[in-house]
């Protein structure tokens, strides 16, 4: 009877460490994965939403949303055309390589509104 137990346990000890090499190596496949996932990077401007940033920057959008071209245009490429004319020089910094596609989250607009805002204050 004590070789059955002792041959049961044995088998169980088994499964169990067989699970947790599975478990190992599932957990190390998706960190290696997720270190694998190519980094989108881009020139970072530091932004602060002060109140008057946030009203100078919508002075220029909403003068550049009034845009005859841009009025013409739908959807992202509107957008495209009015963060051009806010900022041609950030524009072609931060999107003229890449412009915004339908769905994509703008990860680059705080940067954008933080170049415009370092830009126009060295105008001004």
């Amino acid at each position: 009877m004590e070789v059955y137990n002792h041959r049961v346990l044995t088998q169980f000890i088994l499964i169990i460490y067989a699970i947790f090499l599975l478990i190992h190596s599932s957990i190390q496949d998706s960190t290696k994965s997720a270190t694998n996932i190519p980094r989108y990077s881009f020139k970072e401007y530091s932004y602060v939403a002060l109140p008057k940033y946030e009203t100078y920057f919508q002075e220029f959008q909403s003068a550049c949303k009034q845009n005859p071209s841009c009025q013409l245009l739908e959807g992202v490429d509107r957008l495209n055309c009015i963060r051009e004319c806010i900022s041609p020089s950030c524009y072609i910094e931060l999107y003229q390589g890449d412009k915004l596609e339908v769905g994509e989250i703008d990860v680059r607009f705080e940067s954008f509104k933080g170049c415009f805002i370092q830009r126009g204050i060295r105008r001004g």
